[in-house]
Formats: C-alpha cells, structure tokens, sequence
C-alpha cells in the first residue's frame, strides 16, 4: 500500500506543482500520439499495435484520473486511504461530467484537467520518479 500511494504522491505533486509543464507535456503528447496512431492505422500491419497503443493511452487517462481522484481523497476525512481514493475518484468523474454540460468553457477546462493528468502521469514516469523541475544556472 505505501509504494502505490508514493507512485500516487510523486504523480499528483506534479500536477499541484508543476501544473504548467505537465499541461504542456499531456498536450504534445496526446497531439502526437493520435497523429502517430492515425498513421499506423493505415497500414493493415500496424493496425494492432495501434489499438494496443490506444488502449495504453485509455490506461493512462485513467491513471491520471485516479491520481486526481487520490489528491481529492486525501482532503477527505476518510480514514482508509483506499476508500479515500475512491470517493475521490467518484466526486473527479462527477465534477468532470458537470463541468462539461457548461458551454464552451466547460469542455476546454475538462481538456485541460484530462491532459495535465495525462501529463503529470508521463512526466514521473506513472509515479515511478518525482518531476525535478530544470534549474538556470547561476
């Protein structure tokens, strides 16, 4: 249980700190990764590793998404930090559905809440290492 919640600590300490750099990696990559996919789709040899690709990217979406779900849980005073996440997890996919039924401006901050997670998630690594921003010299 300790070694998932420090993946989940290192994955949401960059999206609390470092919101910035992994809204700008999720984004790259998500663009990149749909071109990418796209283009192995149309060859008939390819076609496999792309829905593998796919569902790797579905996997890490939702890793994002329960890294978010963790950081809301541990607001909560819940004392089982499964069930935190959990509840956690449900009130992210709620909040996520509400928003989106806004206008315009609902559905561009899901985007952004989707891919800073996506981006955090790839910036550790999915947790394995914490994001050690670049320093400028002195």
């Amino acid at each position: 249980t300790r070694g998932r919640r420090k993946l989940l600590d290192n994955i949401t300490d960059a999206v609390t700190q470092h919101y910035v750099v992994s809204f700008t990696v999720g984004t790259l990559l998500i663009l990149t990764a749909l071109a990418l996919f796209a283009f192995m789709a149309f060859t008939l040899i390819l076609i496999p590793i792309a829905i593998i690709g796919i569902f790797a990217g579905l996997a890490t979406l939702g890793y994002g998404i329960i890294s978010w779900g963790y950081l809301i849980g541990t607001h909560l005073p819940v004392a089982r930090p499964g069930l935190a996440t959990g509840l956690g997890v449900a009130a992210m996919v709620i909040v996520l559905q509400v928003t989106a039924e806004v206008p315009l401006v609902g559905g561009l901050v899901v985007l952004g809440i989707v891919l800073t997670a996506v981006g955090a998630v790839a910036i550790t690594y999915y947790g394995v290492t914490s994001f050690q921003a670049a320093a400028l010299p002195d």
